[in-house]
């Protein structure tokens, strides 16, 4: 299916854009921020699949309260 490449070539992208700003995180700023704000990559991920893949994840009252609770210990951490 054509229409599968398509987002197989987006993660790619997305993939290797999100590596390469990993790696600059680690230069320029401390690294426990920067591992802080890499733990929100599944938060963005079941976000994206739901918007992009036509809504495939299920959404629940506990994903979103384990989502928030990574945000909201993200943020306690990184404003410590």
């Amino acid at each position: 299916d054509r229409g599968s490449y398509k987002y197989y070539i987006y993660a790619g992208a997305g993939f290797a854009f999100g590596a390469y700003a990993l790696a600059l995180s680690f230069v320029y700023i401390d690294v426990w921020k920067a591992v802080a704000i890499r733990n929100l990559q599944p938060v963005i991920s079941i976000f994206m699949s739901w918007v992009f893949l036509k809504q495939q994840e299920v959404i629940n009252k506990r994903l979103v309260a384990g989502a928030l609770l990574v945000i909201g210990a993200i943020w306690i951490f990184t404003s410590v």
